[in-house]
Formats: C-alpha cells, sequence, structure tokens
C-alpha cells in the first residue's frame, strides 16, 4: 500500500467516523427525552400539555429544516450544514439544561430538531457524493449504526440516572429527591453534549462535497476533495463522467443559444424520485415508530409484567443496535435491493405471527365501556399557586387537590394554608395517614351526616394537616426539609440543609371543573365491571376515550399489579394551546373541547396471556427489529441518497423525508384510536399489508446500485446503457 492510499484509507475513515457522529446525534435527539421526561414531570411544575409541546417541539424542529435543508445544503453547500446542524445541537443543551421556565425548554428542543431534520438530509446527502462506489454502502450503514448506537446510549444514561435516584429514595428525604431529579434531567442533557462538540470539530476538517464543487465550477476543488477519499484514478474517472453530463445538459440548447432546462417530469426524474418517495413511506408504514414507542405497552399487552417488559424494551435496542452492524458489513457485499428484499421479506413473517398471537387473545376481550362510562364522575380541582418556599431550588409554581363532586364552592389561599368552603357546612376533617406515616388522604363529613365518611386523596406527601373551622376545610401545606449534607454522598449534589419542617407559602387558589375517570383496576372491579360476562384470571384494562375533538389512551393496566389505577382526565388530555392543538387535530375545536364531556370509545378488558405467551410475542418482536435493521434501517438512507439524479438530490430528498415524517405522525395519530377499537392483532396485520407493497417495490422495481457511481445510477434512469 503507498502513502496515498494510505491517506485515502484514514481520511475515509475520518469522514465515516464525522458523518457517524451526525447519526449519533441524531439518535440522541430522538432519544434523550424518554429518560429525561419523568423528572422533568417531576420537578418541573409544567402541565401534562406543556410537556407534551416539549416532546413534539423536536418533530416540529425537524418538519421544518427538512423543508429547506436541501435548498439550503445547494446555496451553502454540505460542509457549512453539517456545521450549522451540530452548532445548532450544542448551543441547544445549555439552553435546556439551565432553563428554568416552559419557553427556553421549548426552544431548546427545538433547535435539536432542526439540528436533526438538517442532519438527516444533509449527512446521507454528503456521504452519497463524497464517498466512492465501494464505501458508499458502508459509510450511510454506519451513519444508520450510530444512530441506533445513539438511542441505546440515551437510554444508557437514563438508566444510570435511574439507578442513582432509586438509592436517594431510599433515603425517604422527598426533598432531597426532588432536588436529584432536578438534577437528574438537567444533567441527561448536559451528558449528550459531547459527542456534539466532537461532531463539529469534526466537521470542521473534512472536504466539501466534491459533486457541490463541480456545480459551483470550481473543477480543480471537486477533483482535490476526491482524492482525500479515493486514488487518482478513481478521482479522474468520476471528474469524467460530471463533465459529460454536464456537457449533455450544456447541448441542450435552442437554435437561438438559449439553454433548455429539461422538464422535472422527465423518466430520469420522476421514476427515482417516486421508488425514494415510496420506500420513505413504506418504511415507516412498517409500524417501527410505534412498536417502538408503545412496545412496553404491547408487551404487557402480551402478557409480561412491568419490569419484564420493560427488560424486553432493552432488548429490542440492542437487537437492534447489533443487527445493524450487520447490515452495515453486507450493504456493499450483497447489495442494496437483496437486503431491502430479506429484510421487508422477514418484517412481514414477523408482524403476521405478532397478528395472530393478539388475535388469539383479543378474541375472549370483553368490552365494558357503558360500565365504564357510568363511572365518569365531576371533579374539581383546587389549584394553589406557590409563591415561594425557604428552600429555593425546589420549583412547585401550582399544587393540585382533587376533589370529587360538585361541592366546593370557593377556594382561599394564605400563608401556608387553604381554606375550602362547601355547599353545606363541614362537621369533621381530618388528615389520615398510611403506615408508613405520610399524608395518604383527607377525610371529610358533613353536619348532620357525620357517619359518611368523604375523602379526596393526597399525593407527594405535601398535606401535613387537616381540620375544621367554621365549617370550612382547613388544608396545611409544606415539607420536611432534608438532613443530609448531599455533597458527601450523593454526585452532581451540594446543597446541605438543616432537618425542620418547613411550609410552602401560597398566593391564591382557584377552582378548574373537570371529568374524571377513576378506577382502582384490581381483581374485584374486574369483576364488577365485566358483570356476569366476566373470567376469573388476570386482565388487563385498555381505556381510549375522547375529550371534545382530541382522543388519547390511558396507560394500560394488569388487575394483579398492587395500587393500579386506570385515571382518565379531561383538562390533563387537552391540549394547553392552539400550536398543540393544531398538530393533534388541526381541524379540532380547542374552546369547545375544554367544556365538553369525557366519553369513553373503548373499556377493553382483556384476559392476560401467560408470560411464555408474552415472551413468544417478544422474539416474534425481536425477529422484526432484526429484519428491519438489517435490510430498511441500513438501506433507507441509501436509496434516499443514491436514487435521486444530482440535479433534484437535495431538494428531493427533503420532500421525500417530508412524506417519511408525515406517514409517521399519521400513523401515531391513529394507532392508539384503532388499537382501542380493532386490537393489537388488527394493527399489526396493517402493518403488514403495508410492508408487502415495500417488498413488491424493492424485490421487482428497485434497481441494485451497488457498486455504481452516482452519474451510473443517473444514466440507468434515464434508460442510456454504458458502453
Amino acid at each position: 500500500m503507498n502513502s496515498q492510499s494510505a491517506s485515502n484509507v484514514g481520511y475515509n475513515r475520518f469522514l465515516l467516523f464525522v458523518a457517524g457522529l451526525g447519526g449519533l446525534l441524531y439518535g440522541v435527539d430522538v432519544g434523550i427525552i424518554a429518560g429525561a421526561l419523568p423528572y422533568l414531570d417531576a420537578t418541573s411544575g409544567l402541565n401534562p400539555g406543556q410537556l407534551s409541546i416539549i416532546v413534539a417541539a423536536v418533530l416540529l424542529g425537524s418538519v421544518v429544516s427538512t423543508l429547506f435543508a436541501g435548498m439550503l445544503s445547494d446555496l451553502l453547500g454540505r460542509k457549512p450544514m453539517m456545521i450549522i446542524s451540530g452548532v445548532l445541537f450544542v448551543a441547544s443543551i445549555p439552553m435546556i439544561a439551565l432553563a428554568h421556565g416552559f419557553l427556553p425548554i421549548v426552544l431548546g428542543r427545538l433547535l435539536q430538531g432542526v439540528s436533526a431534520g438538517l442532519v438527516g438530509v444533509v449527512v446521507p446527502l454528503y456521504l452519497a457524493e463524497c464517498l466512492g462506489a465501494s464505501n458508499r454502502g458502508k459509510g450511510t450503514g454506519i451513519f444508520q449504526w450510530l444512530l441506533t448506537l445513539g438511542i441505546v446510549i440515551a437510554a444508557l444514561i437514563a438508566l444510570g440516572f435511574s439507578f442513582w435516584i432509586d438509592t436517594i429514595e431510599k433515603v425517604g428525604d422527598s426533598n432531597l429527591l426532588f432536588v436529584a431529579k432536578d438534577v437528574a434531567w438537567r444533567w441527561i442533557f448536559w451528558i449528550s453534549i459531547l459527542p456534539g462538540i466532537v461532531y463539529v470539530a469534526g466537521a470542521l476538517m473534512i472536504a466539501e462535497s466534491p459533486r457541490w464543487l463541480f456545480k459551483r465550477g470550481k473543477v480543480d476543488a471537486a477533483r482535490a476533495a476526491l482524492l482525500r477519499s479515493g486514488t487518482p484514478e478513481d478521482a479522474d474517472l468520476e471528474i469524467a463522467e460530471m463533465k459529460k453530463i454536464a456537457a449533455e445538459e450544456a447541448s441542450k440548447v435552442t437554435s437561438t443559444g438559449e439553454r433548455i432546462k429539461e422538464s422535472l417530469l422527465a423518466r430520469k426524474y420522476v421514476i427515482p424520485f417516486v421508488l425514494a418517495c415510496v420506500i420513505l413511506a413504506c418504511n415507516q408504514a412498517t409500524g417501527i415508530n410505534s412498536i417502538i414507542g408503545y412496545n412496553a405497552t404491547i408487551l404487557i399487552q402480551a402478557g409480561l409484567n412491568d419490569k419484564q417488559a420493560h427488560l424486553g424494551y432493552v432488548i429490542l435496542t440492542l437487537v437492534n443496535f447489533l443487527m445493524t452492524m450487520g447490515g452495515v458489513a453486507l450493504v456493499d457485499k450483497k447489495g442494496r435491493k437483496f437486503l431491502l428484499s430479506l429484510g421487508t421479506a422477514g418484517i412481514i413473517a414477523s408482524l403476521i405471527a405478532v397478528g395472530f398471537l393478539f388475535n388469539r387473545t383479543e378474541s375472549k376481550q370483553v368490552e365494558c365501556k357503558q360500565t365504564a362510562q357510568a363511572k365518569v364522575a365531576d371533579y374539581q380541582d383546587v389549584k394553589v399557586a406557590v409563591a415561594s418556599a425557604s428552600v429555593k431550588l425546589v420549583k412547585t409554581p401550582e399544587i393540585t387537590l382533587s376533589v370529587a363532586g360538585k361541592d366546593v364552592t370557593k377556594a382561599t389561599a394564605s400563608g401556608s394554608t387553604v381554606e375550602l368552603e362547601f355547599a353545606k357546612p363541614l362537621a369533621t376533617g381530618q388528615l389520615v395517614l398510611s403506615e408508613a406515616g405520610k399524608g395518604e388522604k383527607v377525610e371529610y363529613s358533613y353536619v348532620g351526616d357525620e357517619a359518611t365518611k368523604l375523602s379526596f386523596g393526597i399525593e407527594d406527601n405535601l398535606v401535613t394537616g387537616a381540620a375544621v373551622r367554621d365549617g370550612r376545610l382547613v388544608v396545611n401545606l409544606g415539607y420536611k426539609a432534608s438532613t443530609t449534607t448531599w455533597s458527601l454522598k450523593y454526585p452532581f449534589l451540594s446543597t446541605a440543609q438543616d432537618s425542620r419542617r418547613s411550609e410552602y407559602q401560597v398566593d391564591g387558589a382557584r377552582i378548574v371543573a373537570d371529568r374524571k375517570f377513576i378506577v382502582p383496576f384490581d381483581k374485584d372491579t374486574q369483576r364488577a365491571l365485566l358483570g356476569a360476562s366476566g373470567f376469573a384470571e388476570t386482565a388487563t384494562m385498555n381505556v381510549i376515550y375522547t375529550a371534545g375533538d382530541f382522543t388519547a389512551a390511558a396507560n394500560v393496566v394488569r388487575s394483579d399489579a398492587d395500587g393500579a389505577k386506570v385515571k382518565i382526565s379531561r383538562n390533563d388530555s387537552l391540549p394547553s394551546n392552539k400550536v398543540d392543538a393544531f398538530f393533534k387535530n388541526p381541524f379540532a375545536d380547542l374552546e369547545m373541547s375544554k367544556n365538553a364531556d369525557l366519553r369513553i370509545d373503548n373499556a377493553l378488558i382483556t384476559p392476560v396471556p401467560s408470560s411464555a405467551n408474552g415472551w413468544l410475542i417478544a422474539v416474534c418482536i425481536f425477529i422484526f427489529i432484526a429484519f428491519f435493521a438489517v435490510g430498511p434501517g441500513v438501506c433507507v438512507w441509501l436509496a434516499l441518497s443514491e436514487l435521486m439524479p444530482t440535479r433534484i438530490r437535495s431538494n428531493g430528498m427533503s420532500i421525500a423525508l417530508l412524506i417519511n415524517q408525515a406517514v409517521s405522525t399519521t400513523i401515531a395519530a391513529i394507532f392508539l384510536p384503532t388499537v382501542g377499537k380493532y386490537g393489537y392483532g388488527t394493527m399489526f396485520f396493517a402493518f403488514a399489508a403495508c410492508t408487502v407493497i415495500y417488498f413488491i417495490t424493492a424485490a421487482f422495481f428497485l434497481p441494485e446500485t451497488k457498486g455504481k457511481t452516482l452519474e451510473e445510477i443517473e444514466e440507468h434512469f434515464e434508460g442510456k446503457k454504458r458502453a
């Protein structure tokens, strides 16, 4: 090996490393919020609508940047756009990690989405234009491989913090636990900044795309860029082919000498564009995002318990990561057409198997929505604003006391107490403690009916006492400060606290009407809901409900789980503003929905199969992800970048990715209602049917692009044969 070829090898490895870091950032963008969200939810004081916007902000940013990524990469160049995508990701981290409010977190997540959209278009485009035909498949495959690694790393970071949180939870100090969770979600984001910094540094050191340089008339610079990744012979060949295509374009002139621009409806543009769009759409229609996103719920419904289901998710991510490695190794040896055909065939078989296994169980399920609807009741949520607390790290802007019925007529707050006035004067009121000594509920009764005890539940041990004064219920709010010097015992924490009981300083209270369905789903409730048609074995309850124009689903719960509840709230299920409402349902009337009844669309009780059945379904899903990883997972980015002709490549990739995201969003919108009405079996059969179209496209219409230059692929679609 001469020094030139050794230099080529070193540069190609460096290029793959930098581009792979782009995939890693994309994966981190997708996966990081899942681990941070529980801790953000517990400490930020944001409502469910705001949290849903934070999650969806990445998708919004990605859609916007994908739309303009192709145009910007044509205007500014591939390398500058790679640098910009990395800088945006790096800039988003401190914006999120240092945030103390909703707006900066949303803006940071939007920046992450913009970064992900740019990476998804520009990096595969850059790799396709820079790597030789023999390495192009491996290069784009490594992008996908490190994308899956990014998701795994995000999950592992969150898992590490979950163990740390678990050790602090055992201390039994609620304030220390609160601060630890606040620190956890911030550091989950801080740690993810490292690959972003390395990616930006690497992007500054790589060459610009030779094809972009050639289009700009910089032939010498294009040849120099090709020499960094290939031999002089390869560089001369590709420059010659670029000149040939440019000459053909230049020769198309009118009799007056004006250049004729070939119609974008020509065969050479339409066929590859349509193929790429079909492949990108079908890639999402396999159900990949929903199967990953709802994996734990699917496995619980299949027969696994909560811990087994989450173990199944970890196995799923590892199978995805490892099989992507196999796809990277095979893509330049076996070819794109072979891997896509093999992968889609395996996906069809595994999806059909999962569908039949679910149908076997779901044929026994019982619909009890009328019985469930009867249990929907009015609630009054007393929202208590917290002005300040003696420990400044604790940020709980609003505390909710949820009282069943419509009897609360007035709520006032002062000092650290909340006074509730009922329609009738109260006789008794007290805080009931659990066996662990924590506040469990507030119990009260009316004058003249002291024997009937009413109550409302307490969460997070925030109520320290309750009593009746002048017929009104007075509730005291507070928390117990820490006795631990955190800096000596726990990493990331460096504040010491004295031992004392601290009271919240409240600033006003308001009553918000709500409709809720709260059922403790145990064996007795199971039998009560099912009535005469009930079955004795353990069951799951899956509730799909509608609040006005918005449909959602409760968490699936099992009747053998301790303290399991099916809990639905109209207010919590509604978007918090019109922007969020538009993305959930662009035709919805948000104001009407705020006062609409809470309607149970489906309340399906299904017997839980054996854990053996659950693991059988899990194995079929692992097979699904294995075939997806080795076929579509690796080849979809290649299909996107290789099929598009030079003239439309950047903008065509943007449009195809938008179609991909539109299909993904549509499936996410219909997944829960379809599962609630027809069951998981029907949904998996639908995914299999869509994948049949994918298989036919790959096996019969997609040309093999292995070992061909981009210009040779373009000539194939033009109908030319090389001499």
